[in-house]
């Protein structure tokens, strides 16, 4: 007899890793989604005919039974279903999804262990030694291949026939004024914003228009067109650049040679399938999460196409 899963997302880092993990075990198991926001967009894309249960479904559930979930910073789903399935004695699971705020996704600074899952899945060995720097328990800790870097890699190796031109660059947007606030509190604003990154990157791309194709702009899963459409629009004319149109990260990544961004974890992405990768912070300096080797730490966006100049 098959056991019930249930999948758990909110946000779209952890909603890419349980859509890819239904996607090789949905035979196995009888699996249930309860997903809202930028998850629900993720499983319609690769589930369709998938019905969303509202989290009251876990009363059906009991101890041969799993939640597994994904993780967010301001999203409470996650947190509300751990907390139901301790409540009713059901296994859960916590599969993360990023390298950096993991206390901060199970609760607040004094209540977070009380907020853990039965176990926590990471992906990796960078992972899973920062999660035992923040102080988790290292019984709770399980190293998980991660399914969606995992199918990633294949439809790579898949299309590795499918070459791009070499001077095509794709620009990871990310809101990281979210963090600026969080991390920096009244000191946020003396850093660099998307806004004004977006704005040092497309003064950077009118000095070099000779040495690509196009650029494209992949939105993250929060943000609207609007928020970039004025300060890019004064490009247009100048620029070959665009929004993209794809729905999978994928398809973005795989057609472009050149992936610039913050810190999103779509870089790490982009590192697995061998891409040339940086990470541009311009202006004061500060620490991304990601600790991965493959990704270009640069502070200004001049040095992707000077990439003998100081700081690479």
């Amino acid at each position: 007899m098959k056991s019930n899963v249930l999948l758990v997302a909110h946000d779209a880092g952890g909603a890419e890793i349980l859509s890819a993990w239904f996607a090789r075990n949905r035979t196995e198991y009888h699996v249930h989604v309860a997903v809202e926001g930028p998850a629900l967009r993720i499983f319609n894309r690769d589930h369709h005919g998938v019905i969303p249960v509202p989290l009251s479904f876990m009363e059906r559930l009991g101890r041969a039974d799993l939640i597994l979930t994904g993780s967010s910073l301001e999203a409470d789903l996650e947190r509300e279903a751990i907390a139901l399935a301790k409540k009713l004695q059901i296994p859960s699971v916590t599969f993360l999804d990023h390298w950096d705020l993991y206390r901060e996704r199970f609760g607040d600074a004094e209540h977070w262990l009380s907020g853990l899952p039965g176990e926590v899945w990471l992906g990796d060995h960078y992972a899973y030694q920062y999660a035992l720097r923040q102080g988790f328990p290292a019984e709770k800790l399980r190293l998980v291949a991660n399914p969606y870097l995992d199918s990633i890699k294949e439809e790579g190796a898949a299309r590795a026939d499918r070459k791009t031109a070499g001077g095509e660059i794709l620009y990871i947007c990310e809101p990281i004024s979210r963090k600026l606030a969080a991390t920096f509190g009244e000191m946020a604003s003396q850093y660099h914003d998307e806004i004004i990154l977006m704005q040092d990157f497309l003064e950077a791309l009118l000095s070099h228009c000779s040495e690509f194709t196009r650029v494209t702009i992949r939105l993250h899963p929060s943000e609207q067109r609007s928020k970039y459409e004025e300060i890019i629009g004064g490009y247009q004319e100048k620029l070959p650049i665009s929004f993209s149109s794809q729905e999978r990260l994928v398809d973005d990544l795989l057609s472009h040679s050149i992936i610039v961004g913050i810190e999103s974890n779509a870089l790490v992405v982009a590192a697995h399938l061998k891409k040339l990768v940086y990470s541009c912070i311009t202006g004061q300096p500060w620490q991304i999460s990601l600790p991965h080797q493959e990704i270009c730490r640069i502070n200004d966006f001049h040095q992707i196409f000077n990439p003998h100049r100081e700081g690479l």
